[in-house]
C-alpha cells in the first residue's frame, strides 16, 4: 500500500532530506554571492557607477585615485 510522505514523517520531509536541502540551498546562495562580487569587480559595472556620479564628484574622486584610468576617461568626456 503506498503512503504518503507526512504519513511516514509526520513532521514532513525526512531529516535526511533536509539537510541536503539546506546545503543545496546555502551552495546556491553562496554563488550567487559570488557571482555579485564578480560582478562588482568588473569594468563594465564601475564603468556604471562612474557614469552615474556627478562632475564635481568625479572630480573628487580622481583627485583622491589619479592612477584611476577609467575615472580620468569620463571625466575628460564630460569636459569635451
Amino acid at each position: 500500500m503506498l503512503t504518503s510522505r507526512r504519513e511516514r514523517h509526520p513532521r514532513g520531509a525526512a531529516p535526511g532530506a533536509r539537510r541536503w536541502r539546506l546545503i543545496a540551498l546555502g551552495g546556491v546562495g553562496a554563488l550567487l554571492i559570488a557571482a555579485a562580487v564578480a560582478w562588482r569587480a568588473t569594468d563594465r559595472a564601475s564603468e556604471a557607477t562612474l557614469a552615474k556620479m556627478s562632475t564635481p564628484a568625479l572630480e573628487a574622486l580622481v583627485r583622491d585615485r589619479p592612477d584611476d584610468r577609467l575615472a580620468r576617461s569620463l571625466i575628460a568626456s564630460r569636459y569635451l
